[in-house]
């Protein structure tokens, strides 16, 4: 019989990967006391044969719970780029270039997320990667790298842009639900929040001055 760790490597490999294998198969590993480098090699093996971006995901989160926050990073990286408009790879990857203190790799990471909009559940992303800038910002110049603090700033101001913001506004007991059908075809709505086009429904607001401003959504 096969050990499990060459069992779970093959399904890998043929692609029949499910996030539990990647978390059964570190444990494993573990036990028979393999190294780092071994465990690294044998999740990156699933990754090679691997064309699912989500199936990568998971290696890469896997990675970083366990230390690896080096290669995660890296398969972040390679996932953001061959998916743009995906938000996660950007949200998770600031933790591992964080833990790394990774200037070159926290800066990547903030101006993905800044690039995109966010729901309003996911507010707290935005927020977060938009303190890590500024804080980066001023390590930058306390350092004495003000060339490099300049030019990470003017690219959060770029990246703040937006091609089209529509909001409406009405008043009353009446709910409004916005739809927007885009270029190439797809609907951002309160059905698909978040599109392969770059559209988000950042979602409902209520202003503060009732009457003189009434409902919005965005």
């Amino acid at each position: 019989n096969a050990p499990p760790t060459a069992r779970i490597t093959s399904a890998i490999r043929h692609g029949h990967a499910h996030p539990w294998m990647y978390e059964a198969l570190s444990p494993v590993l573990q036990a028979t006391e393999a190294s780092n480098s071994e465990i690294e090699r044998a999740l990156m093996s699933g990754v090679d044969f691997s064309k699912d971006p989500g199936a990568i995901m998971d290696v890469a989160l896997y990675m970083s719970r366990i230390g690896l926050d080096e290669r995660a990073l890296k398969l972040f990286r390679e996932v953001a780029q061959a998916n743009p408009y995906r938000p996660e790879p950007y949200a998770l990857a600031l933790a591992s270039a964080k833990r790394l203190n990774d200037a070159e790799g926290i800066q990547w990471a903030c101006l993905g997320i800044l690039r995109q909009a966010w729901t309003s559940e996911q507010a707290a992303i935005e927020d977060r990667a938009l303190r890590v800038a500024k804080a980066t910002v001023e390590q930058l110049r306390d350092a004495n790298q003000s060339e490099q603090a300049d030019a990470f700033e003017q690219a959060l101001e770029d990246v703040g842009m937006r091609d089209h913001i529509v909001k409406v506004r009405w008043t009353g007991d009446a709910d409004v639900d916005l739809m927007i059908e885009e270029p190439s075809g797809t609907i951002c709505s309160l059905q698909t929040p978040r599109t392969p086009g770059g559209g988000v429904l950042v979602g409902d607001a209520y202003a503060s001055g009732y009457i003189l401003d009434g409902n919005t959504e965005t």
